[in-house]
């Protein structure tokens, strides 16, 4: 699965007050899907193929902002479609979440790719693979 995308966007979860609600089955269903580890695993992995990972910030209101318009409603965890007052979106609440996820994620990669980070502090990529010719071409003389 890394290897076949370019990189991941996850949203950090506040756990401790998922389990607040008081819903039992909900509790349950939250201790059994084991995030942070599935989070973990997909960041070390991601990071092994030199893939983008992003964490988007549990404050960040992917379930409550619309991902056509960007109008922010509230909701009940019981509401599960979201239907934008402004734009008239109405999609699964899930769905939009990770629209919006996905929106938040690529913002972040755009941002560090513009900062221009290089390999060996080289402002150009072709500088960058001759500096590295340079050196097999050393290494084999």
């Amino acid at each position: 699965m890394i290897t076949k995308y370019d990189g991941f966007a996850i949203e950090t979860l506040d756990i401790k007050s998922m389990l607040k609600s008081g819903d039992k089955n909900l509790n349950r269903s939250i201790c059994d899907v084991s995030w942070y580890e599935f989070g973990r695993q997909l960041e070390y992995k991601s990071k092994w193929n030199f893939k983008h990972f992003v964490k988007i910030d549990k404050y960040s209101p992917t379930t409550q902002k619309c991902s056509q318009c960007g109008n922010i409603a509230e909701m009940k965890l019981s509401d599960r479609t979201y239907d934008c007052k402004e734009c008239g979106n109405h999609m699964d609440r899930d769905y939009n979440a990770s629209l919006n996820i996905l929106s938040e994620g690529l913002k972040t990669i755009n941002t560090l790719a513009t900062k221009e980070i290089y390999a060996c502090g080289v402002l150009s990529v072709e500088r960058t693979l001759k500096q590295e010719k340079l050196r097999i071409d050393s290494i084999a003389a």
